[in-house]
């Protein structure tokens, strides 16, 4: 499914084109104002919470949809559109939806509720890093529960920092590093010199 997030020849923005075989050359040529989606089904019920996965407007356009916020489903219409607990709809068409009782690390930044259980088994564990834990342990105002598979091995994986240096960050740390063993090297002659002149002048102080 080719969803238009921007204006393009021939769409609109918000326009789905539904792949079932190759594709123009006309539409790839405008690769750059659409995304790709794989279509599928959830099971909704009232009561249930709702993930939003891509920003947008509700059916009447007056509420602005963020991605990754959780609302209560608190009716679906018979025509397939969801009416949210808050009385916002969202259309039919509108589609980027998920279950929102379970939910990444990244997209559960500046949420927070009283309790969280943290699942990570170790196929996880490459994506594992101390920020991505403080970020999931620190979503519950109460207490954090973590299930894995492997103890030792998540301690391990997140006791490693996910965050990388910028080209300029690097450069300086290059720098820093040859300057600290440059200082190393001065210290370690300058001892030398001073333990040296030390075995000279010692002898005549006993004398």
């Amino acid at each position: 499914m080719i969803v238009f997030h921007q204006n393009a020849k021939g769409f609109k923005k918000g326009e789905r084109w539904e792949v079932d075989g190759p594709v123009p050359k006309r539409i790839v040529a405008q690769a750059n104002r659409f995304a790709v989606f794989r279509p599928k089904t959830i099971p909704l019920a009232v009561g249930d919470q709702l993930r939003i996965t891509s920003g947008g407007k509700t059916k009447d356009g007056e509420h602005r949809l963020n991605n990754g916020s959780v609302y209560t489903v608190g009716d679906i219409r018979k025509n397939g559109d969801i009416e949210l607990a808050n009385g916002w709809v969202l259309d039919l068409q509108f589609g980027h939806v998920a279950n929102g009782f379970v939910t990444t690390s990244v997209s559960s930044q500046g949420q927070t509720v009283d309790h969280v259980f943290i699942a990570e088994a170790a196929e996880s564990f490459p994506a594992a890093s101390s920020e991505q834990m403080y970020v999931s342990a620190s979503r519950g105002r109460q207490s954090a529960q973590i299930y894995t598979d492997q103890k030792e091995a998540l301690r391990d994986a997140i006791q490693q920092s996910s965050s990388k240096m910028a080209a300029s960050e690097l450069a300086w740390a290059d720098a820093d590093l040859a300057y600290q063993q440059y200082r190393r090297q001065q210290m370690a002659a300058k001892k030398e010199r001073e333990f040296e002149r030390e075995e000279v002048i010692t002898p005549e102080l006993v004398v």
